[in-house]
């Protein structure tokens, strides 16, 4: 639609869905031209017709007759073709919390209204599509859902290649979206055609959802000064055909295509017999926003960190009490060795309420691990969810009438996985039998429901030994869940030796025999030498370590214990890790040990956030860590400004703006955070910003650099306009730095300015002027 909206004469500084009221046949033609060529569902003009994003233009009161209008001419175009309406959501342009501004509660508002209008408006279906962020798309479907009974199509974009923007995977995206039971899910947009085939093939292994395929008519190239995006109606022909063979169920495209390229499309694929999965994964699953990890007997023992809990650690527990999330953050990074955390706050005097969600945000942000959500409070849980952008797991729900009552719509609701633990309104399972009996009431009444058994791990309890002689019916426990219910097992290991001493040892044991029986995963201290020991030593026993390939990685090049690397606390560390609670604390320390507030930036500060760079350009961190590290690198600077000389400390003084026409800023507001870390002064006059307004702050205050964003190919004239206006009235007096998603190095090369591919190149370039200078 945008395409056909440019080629149409749209204004580069005019939002597309104000044509939906003032030229509504140009929008019905380009509809009736794709029914033409054969497409089957038409999408209406709304991809930014939500509140926040109509406010950009002063529009949001006109929200209702946008969107109702688009709808009917969609319908118009569509009646007697037997084609349908999919009504259009797009993202809101912002980063939801901890990385925005935007709180969950505010942007399922925003599509609550969003679906509501399209719905009513008489659209067929519902299509969520170009989301980079699980938080967000959460956020857009749960609405959608309550908003409309309609059908709805979910779609990711995975714009740097093989993942999102946000470092999300399609695998993770498929486990995710097809646990909430999505009717249909799949890929648009990403750069070119290659990307999308890939992203199908990956989601079928893992879904079997109707997917959805929207490529790009290929990678925009600059061309003569116009945007070009190269794929021919026959590479979208032959692209579609891949795609049908990699599984795809519906078969369109995106930016750059226009009705020849439907036309080939449907010649291509149109009526032809989908291609069915043969071999899925069918594991239990947990997912961070960047990882996937599979549970299984058949696979190693998964290890799952039980140090974010205050139960028996009254010093963690005051910490908790007075609100220090840093602490929980702490207790994360310390527990390298797990394969995932629980996440655990509840303890006499704690809010739980307050604090978990918060430590779920906190725990998300350093640590790429999926996170098992250790509470039975329904509000507390569903709190938690808000925060959690990957697949969660609930620890646990129990045979409880209450657990079952109030836990598991909440799990089918959120697409939640979950312990279910061996416990019900009789209490503790006294034998085998009985925990078998436990975990088959859980099972059918989450059946009931409509939560698949794939979706469970069994939890058989495991008591202390000091006051109970029933570890060994656990230990015929887990064998006999896998055997007769076909369940992944499970169990909080340090329960056994709770009261008595060297518990370490009692714990070992008690691992070794239960990874004998066919134990799936464990919760324990990965911090303990002992338990790692204990279970890389016993896949090999057990056939879970074919031939000790992991035994022989972790334990061939072993260290000394006098050599084992200790974990530092640090202000670099609080940098790399995204730590702003503690800044404050270490910068006190390092002042004492440097003496001098300018050699603590130039020394630590800024070289920590060089090396977050070097991390984000070898793709082992992704945008939300780099958030988080800019944001305890501006605490640190915050600090330190004031305790430095007259003139020191500011590398230089940058403007950045949005272009005029464009209203997105999730790019430019993170290069401002990289500017800043880097010491930086930086103006930021917003977006949508016209280039009358940027000469006059230029005249104002005096820079060095000119940061100029522009994400959409229709804005890219006004960008071509700023330059040539700016240097118009200054000449070559400031170094113009441009970059957003439209841009290429092409354009910037052509129009004489310098080109960042991300927020970390545009810092590194902006230090390396002012140096130069």
């Amino acid at each position: 639609m945008g395409t056909m909206l440019q080629s149409a004469g749209l204004p580069s500084d005019a939002p597309p869905e104000l044509w939906n009221i003032e030229a509504p046949d140009i929008i019905e033609g380009i509809h009736k031209r794709y029914v033409e060529s054969g497409a089957q569902i038409l999408t209406t003009n709304t991809f930014g017709a939500s509140e926040v994003k109509l406010s950009q233009f002063g529009l949001s009161h006109r929200q209702e007759a946008i969107i109702s209008s688009a709808v009917k001419i969609a319908k118009n175009a569509a009646k007697d073709e037997n084609v349908a309406v999919a009504g259009d959501i797009g993202p809101l342009g912002v980063f939801l919390q901890p990385f925005g501004e935007f709180s969950f509660d505010e942007a399922y508002e925003q599509f609550f209204k969003y679906a509501k209008l399209l719905a009513s408006s008489g659209c067929d279906i519902i299509l969520i599509e170009t989301m980079t962020d699980l938080l967000e798309m959460k956020a857009a479907y749960l609405a959608a859902k309550d908003a409309t009974d309609l059908p709805i199509i979910t779609t990711f974009s995975f714009d740097e290649g093989d993942r999102s923007v946000t470092g999300t995977p399609a695998d993770v995206f498929a486990v995710v979206a097809d646990a909430m039971n999505i009717d249909a899910i799949g890929t648009n947009c990403g750069k070119g055609i290659e990307p999308v085939v890939n992203a199908i093939s990956i989601m079928r292994q893992f879904s079997e959802k109707i997917l959805v395929a929207q490529p790009n008519a290929g990678s925009p190239e600059v061309i003569d000064g116009k945007t070009i995006f190269p794929a021919t109606p026959d590479d979208m022909s032959e692209a579609a055909v891949r795609l049908r063979e990699s599984g795809a169920n519906i078969i369109g495209s995106c930016c750059g295509s226009t009705p020849e390229h439907t036309a080939k499309i449907a010649d291509a694929v149109r009526g032809k017999p989908v291609v069915k999965r043969e071999d899925g994964e069918k594991y239990f699953f947990a997912a961070s926003r960047t990882n996937l990890l599979k549970i299984s007997r058949e696979l190693p023992v998964v290890l799952v960190g039980e140090r974010i809990n205050p139960s028996g650690r009254k010093k963690f527990r005051e910490k908790l009490r007075m609100g220090d999330i840093g602490a929980v953050k702490l207790e994360a990074v310390r527990q390298m060795e797990a394969d995932a955390l629980d996440v655990c706050v509840s303890a006499p005097g704690v809010d739980e309420k307050s604090i978990l969600p918060e430590a779920i945000s906190a725990v998300s942000a350093v640590s790429e691990k999926p996170l098992f959500i250790d509470s039975t409070t329904p509000d507390v849980i569903v709190e938690s969810m808000k925060r959690y952008a990957g697949l969660p797991i609930i620890n646990s729900i129990s045979a409880k009438s209450s657990d079952i009552e109030n836990l598991l719509p909440i799990a089918h609701r959120w697409g939640a996985n979950f312990v279910a633990l061996a416990i019900d309104d009789d209490g503790i399972a006294e034998n085998a039998v009985e925990v078998l009996k436990k975990i088959e009431k859980i099972l059918r009444a989450a059946d009931d429901v409509g939560i698949l058994k794939n979706r469970i791990i069994a939890d058989p309890v495991m008591l202390p030994v000091s006051a109970s002689k029933r570890t060994g019916e656990t230990i015929i426990a887990l064998g006999e869940i896998f055997k007769k219910l076909g369940l992944e097992t499970i169990i909080g290991l340090s329960n056994v030796s709770y009261g008595m001493p060297a518990r370490s040892f009692l714990n070992a044991a008690m691992l070794a025999n239960a990874i004998g029986a066919g134990l799936s995963a464990v919760i324990a201290d990965p911090t303990d030498r002992r338990i790692i020991e204990t279970i890389y030593a016993s896949q090999v026993l057990f056939s879970r370590d074919i031939k000790g390939k992991y035994f022989i990685e972790k334990f061939s090049n072993i260290k000394k214990d006098d050599e084992e690397e200790v974990f530092s606390e640090t202000l670099r560390d609080d940098i790399l890790r995204g730590n702003s609670d503690w800044v404050p604390k270490h910068i006190d320390e390092e002042l004492k040990n440097l003496g001098d507030p300018l050699r603590v930036m130039n020394e630590i500060v800024i070289p920590a956030i060089q090396h977050i760079g070097e991390l984000y350009e070898q793709r082992k961190i992704f945008l939300p860590q780099v958030i988080a590290s800019a944001e305890a690198t501006a605490k640190a600077l915050e600090i330190l400004r004031p305790k430095m000389p007259k003139g020191k400390g500011n590398k230089g003084k940058v403007l950045l703006a949005t272009v005029y026409g464009d209203v997105h800023d999730i790019g430019k507001n993170l290069v401002r955070a990289l500017f800043e870390s880097y010491g930086f002064v930086v103006v930021d006059v917003g977006k949508n910003v016209k280039s009358e307004k940027i000469i006059e702050a230029l005249k104002v205050e005096k820079f060095d650099i000119v940061g100029l964003s522009a994400l959409m190919t229709t804005t890219l004239s006004s960008l071509r306009q700023t330059v040539k206006d700016i240097k118009k009235e200054f000449g070559d007096e400031f170094k113009i730095i441009v970059g957003g998603a439209a841009v290429t190095e092409e354009l910037a090369e052509e129009i004489g300015v310098y080109y960042a591919k991300d927020a970390i190149e545009a810092a590194k370039i902006g230090r390396k002027l002012i140096e130069n200078k």
